[in-house]
């Protein structure tokens, strides 16, 4: 792993927050306003954007910083949740409560994908 790549990482651990129609996105690629609409635009509905826009692929990270993991080790959960500690707090910031929030652990066995996603039960209220 070479420095970018860590940098690549470590700011998927904290990317900006923006809120869009009362829903919570990761702006992992930290565009604009504009730039995330249009791209929000590409998929059949906010919610569906919502769904794959919030999700951050962890194995390729796990595979460069631990020599040896499987994709049932406890500790994959205890790495979410400093995850989630990190874009609830980001999520705070732009006043959004993290009782909306919740974050998940998708994993596919067949492929070896391991998969963090932000996911909100209802529209930030303070946003609409």
């Amino acid at each position: 792993m070479d420095s970018w790549e860590l940098y690549q990482y470590l700011s998927d651990l904290c990317p900006p927050i923006e809120v869009v129609d009362g829903l919570v996105f990761l702006n992992r690629a930290n565009l604009s306003a504009d730039d995330l609409r249009i791209s929000i635009g590409e998929y059949k509905s906010i919610s569906e954007a919502q769904k794959w826009i919030n999700m951050v692929p962890v194995d390729d990270f796990f595979s460069d910083a631990i020599s040896d993991w499987n994709i049932d080790d406890p500790n994959i959960l205890a790495i979410m949740s400093i995850y989630s500690r990190s874009w609830f707090a980001a999520c705070a910031r732009v006043g959004v409560d993290e009782d909306i929030l919740h974050v998940s652990c998708l994993k596919d066995h067949e492929t070896g994908d391991v998969i963090f996603r932000l996911e909100q039960k209802y529209p930030a209220a303070k946003m609409l």
